[in-house]
């Protein structure tokens, strides 16, 4: 299996982080506890946009 390029990890990551920040707005001004799960998946794909900038950065 191919990885997936660093840049395109990045991208994707921070995509995906926007996507979960949006949804985790939109279930906290629900009443439920659903929006830990996006809050979490959000720190998640933070964190690995994170290291996919610093994986850019050394080549």
């Amino acid at each position: 299996m191919r990885r997936m390029p660093a840049q395109a990890a990045m991208i994707f990551s921070l995509l995906a982080a926007l996507a979960c920040l949006i949804l985790t707005v939109w279930l906290a001004l629900q009443p439920t506890f659903w929006a830990l799960l996006p809050a979490a998946l959000m720190v998640w794909f933070s964190v690995d946009s994170w290291r996919a900038w610093g994986w850019t950065r050394e080549k």
